[in-house]
């Protein structure tokens, strides 16, 4: 259900509430094991699909020469979320473990260059989130798992329309994402990220992508926390890591048949 209201030409108002159920796949429901992590978890033929509710005003705004700004402010009720906890038969796995409430700022701007540099242009996206989630093994309110945060990526892009050309670079500034199992938790940082790119088409009629990725390298430091039994039991130790992971390049040929 949505209401939208065309303020003026350049700016239009939107409300809205919308509600989905989630997908399921085979892998939520079998048994796992991660041998690099010590980490073994149990299947549940139980679960089911969890359901959210969003609530969301947003701001549409176009002006001449192409600039455009996007920001979307949200709510959401998710009910039946699924996480990782002590299943009845005393082994962790995933179950739907409860209610919880995710809120935030989404925003996409484009900016053009044209007046500055023929066929530039900056895209921004950036998504603040934040969430409340009530425990069940600990009783204690926490983000629920895999929120990352901040989410932010830059986007600099020229077309050089006669030859044919495009070139351009992305920059992620770091974020962390959160991701809690019965017995641990774990919190995966990644440094910033700087990835290149230039593309053709003016070759045997077919396009030509090369990137480089990981610019400079690029960091994956993880803190991972231990409990005994689960994490209401006593805190047994940290495990830290500091990865690196360093440039690499691809080249893609790609074409429509």
């Amino acid at each position: 259900m949505a209401l939208t209201w065309q303020a003026s030409g350049s700016v239009q108002l939107r409300a809205a509430m919308r509600r989905t159920v989630g997908q399921l796949d085979f892998n939520d429901f079998a048994a796992s094991a991660n041998a690099e992590d010590d980490r073994l978890l149990a299947g549940n033929p139980d679960l089911g699909p969890d359901q959210t509710w969003r609530a969301s005003i947003t701001a549409d705004l176009r002006l001449p020469r192409g600039f455009a700004l996007n920001a979307q402010a949200f709510h959401e009720w998710r009910a039946d979320v699924l996480e990782q906890v002590i299943l009845p038969s005393g082994v962790p796995g995933l179950a739907n473990a409860g209610s919880a409430r995710v809120w935030g700022i989404e925003t996409e701007a484009a900016l053009p260059l044209s007046g500055f540099i023929k066929g530039g242009l900056i895209e921004i996206s950036a998504n603040f989130r934040d969430a409340s989630f009530r425990d069940p093994i600990t009783g204690e309110t926490r983000v629920v798992t895999g929120l990352a945060n901040p989410d932010i990526a830059i986007d600099f892009r020229q077309d050089l329309s006669d030859a044919r050309i495009a070139w351009g670079m992305t920059y992620e500034p770091a974020r962390r994402t959160s991701t809690v199992f019965a017995n641990e938790s774990i919190i995966d940082r990644r440094g910033r990220r700087i990835t290149a790119f230039a593309e053709t088409t003016r070759f045997f009629g077919v396009k030509m992508r090369l990137e480089a990725s990981n610019l400079f390298q690029t960091r994956f430091p993880r803190d991972r926390q231990l409990f005994a039994s689960d994490r209401s039991g006593a805190f047994i130790g940290t495990e830290v890591l500091d990865r690196e992971r360093g440039e690499f390049v691809t080249f893609t040929i790609s074409d429509q048949f």
